[in-house]
Parts: structure tokens; sequence; C-alpha cells
């Protein structure tokens, strides 16, 4: 029988992080610095938080 062989000292075929595939001056890092920076505290008083948890809404307005 043949068996697959194994790379123990492989390197990751993907970066650890996501930000590390996208270039520094992309759109995306100002959108998600703009987002970053509005004030949710209205909307934490909204939310009561009954059932299945929500995305957050900085997660919904970056999308």
């Amino acid at each position: 029988m043949v068996y697959k062989q194994t790379q123990k000292d492989q390197n990751w075929l993907l970066p650890l992080s996501i930000k590390e595939m996208i270039p520094k001056d992309h759109v995306c890092f100002l959108v998600e610095d703009f987002v970053e920076g509005l004030d949710y505290s209205k909307y934490d008083m909204i939310y009561a938080g009954a059932g299945n948890p929500a995305y957050h809404p900085r997660i919904l307005i970056m999308i």
C-alpha cells in the first residue's frame, strides 16, 4: 500500500491574517476606520438581546 507523503516542515498555505493579503492602501481599511469611529451607543440601548445573538451593526455597515 502506498501512503501519502507528509511534510512536517511545510509552511502555511494561507496567511494567518486576511489583512496580509490586502494592500495597505486598500479602501477597505478606510471604511473600517470610519465605521469603527461611529457611535453605537443608541443601538446598544435599543437592542434587548432576546433570541439568537445578532451581528453588531458595525459588522453590517462594513459589509
